[in-house]
């Protein structure tokens, strides 16, 4: 399998679809970014990421996180998640190597870069899901088509 992925690689390279690939990044403090993909949500989910719902209870680490996923090559930033080779945190559920990567790649941020991430993250996140995520509403009461329906009866009353 990764002789396939190998020639698939080797394939890419030079190609549109590499400068299709490379292109899909932005700059922010320094920090280029890769824009949010399928994978790479998927990515932060299998990092134990929480700050996608709202519930984040480390969330500087997780900005780390989120950053350093975003501004390495896919691979790299695969194998830093999946890596089991320590363990996981019993705690959080994630891998110690993978923690242990993004707090030493961490060191090199700025802390003033940190004040506007979470601003940053959040762009990110609309311009990926682009309103296809809606907040759920209370049901309007002025809603005529579905108080028609509640006030039907029903063919066993």
């Amino acid at each position: 399998m990764s002789e396939i992925l190998g020639d698939l690689d080797k394939e890419i390279e030079g190609t549109a679809l590499e400068k299709m690939m490379t292109n899909n990044t932005q700059e922010w403090e320094g920090i280029k970014l890769r824009k949010m993909t399928p994978a790479s949500v998927a990515l932060l989910e299998m990092a134990k990421l929480k700050m996608l719902y709202g519930d984040s209870d480390v969330a500087v680490f997780e900005i780390l996180a989120f950053l350093f996923i975003h501004s390495r090559k896919p691979k790299e930033a695969r194998r830093a998640v999946l890596d089991k080779s320590l363990g996981k945190d019993e705690e959080s559920g994630r891998n110690i190597a993978f923690i242990n990567t993004v707090m030493d790649w961490g060191e090199d941020v700025e802390f003033t870069d940190l004040t506007g991430a979470s601003k940053k993250i959040e762009e990110m996140v609309q311009e990926a899901f682009g309103g296809q995520i809606e907040p759920i509403s209370e049901p309007d009461p002025t809603d005529k088509v579905k108080k028609k329906v509640e006030e039907t009866p029903s063919p066993t009353q």
